[in-house]
Formats: structure tokens, sequence, C-alpha cells
């Protein structure tokens, strides 16, 4: 790429030079600017940021927002189809109390959410991932997950009033789910990786 932009450059310098100056006294070729490129110098830190990136923690992280981004998104489709098919409307004209529905919904959906959160910490225990199964860091994950599960599920709820059909709420939180969790993976690890490296001065 810097050898391009210099080809570029000397290109738009030497026509700068010739629309300007009479053919016969200016020499275009006489003219350049000459590229110096260094290689960046290769500290410590410098390497051991290299490894990091090339590392599969953030590939492991993904996949695990893919996984879990599945699951609450998975809530909204009873919620629609129990709205579209008026199941709803019938329980409520019997005297089904709002808040009661509402908190039985949270309640049996924030259980069901437990079951993969918990196949998923057997899985990291079992695989042995250092990042995560260290003893100070596997409550921490065990905590993310479950406080993932509790924040997108009043989400989910939210938003199963802006649909009428439950396929399309489904596939709409499953990507907005998808979206959310792998932006901010992806954000996150970026300006991390911003900071150590102007910590190193670069």
């Amino acid at each position: 790429m810097p050898i391009f932009l210099n080809m570029h450059n000397n290109a738009l310098l030497r026509a700068a030079l010739r629309s300007n100056g009479d053919f016969n006294t200016v020499n275009p070729g006489a003219f350049g600017i000459t590229l110096i490129n260094h290689p960046m110098e290769g500290s410590t830190e410098v390497i051991s940021v290299a490894k990091m990136m090339q590392s599969n923690d953030v590939l492991i992280a993904v996949f695990l927002v893919v996984g879990m981004s599945f699951v609450p998104a998975s809530f909204v489709y009873f919620l629609v189809s129990e709205r579209a098919s008026l199941s709803l409307h019938i329980q409520w004209m019997a005297g089904l109390s709002s808040i009661i529905y509402w908190i039985a919904n949270l309640t049996w959906d924030l259980l069901n959410y437990c079951l993969p959160v918990a196949v998923c910490t057997f899985i990291i225990w079992i695989f042995n991932i250092p990042l995560y199964t260290r003893a100070e860091n596997l409550g921490g994950v065990v905590v993310l997950l479950l406080m993932y599960g509790l924040s997108t599920t009043p989400l989910v709820y939210l938003m199963s009033f802006c649909f009428d059909e439950p396929s399309n709420a489904y596939i709409a939180m499953i990507i907005l789910n998808l979206f959310t969790g792998i932006c901010t993976c992806f954000i996150h690890r970026h300006l991390h990786m911003l900071y150590l490296l102007s910590s190193t001065g670069y």
C-alpha cells in the first residue's frame, strides 16, 4: 500500500509540474517523492498484543453470544402467538390479572433460560478454557450469562408488542440479539486493543 500511494503521489506531482511549467525548461522526471518504509519495531508488548489478537478468546465469546441469543428470542414467539390468536384476550376475560400474567411468563422464561446457562457453563468447564474456568472467573461468567438473560427478557417482552406474526418477531429478535451481542463484543475487543497499544506507545 505505501508503494502504491508513493507512485500515485509521484504521478500527481509530475502531472502538476507538466501543466504549470514550460515543456522545454521543466523535466518532470527530475522531480519525485522518495519513500522510505521502516517496519514497526517489535517490542515484547507489541508481540504479546499480536498474540492476543490471534487468540481464540474472541471467537469463544462470539460463539457464546450467538448461542445464547437464540434462547431469549424464543420467548417472543409464544407472547405474540397468544396475542395474535386472542387466547390472551380470553385469559384476561376469565379474570387473569395482567401482573400475574407477566410475572408468570417472566418466571417461566427465566427458569427455561437457566438450563442453557448450566449447559454452557458445563461445556466451558469440560473444555477447561482458562480465561473462563479460573476460580475467580467462572462465577463471573455464570453471573454475566444470567444477567444477559435477565436483561434481554424484558426487552423481548417490550418488543413483542411491535409484531403481529410470531415468526417475524422471532427472526427480528434473533437478529437484534446477535447484532447487539456481537457488536458489543468486538467494540470491547477493539477498545481493549487500543488501550494496550496506547500504553506501549504505539
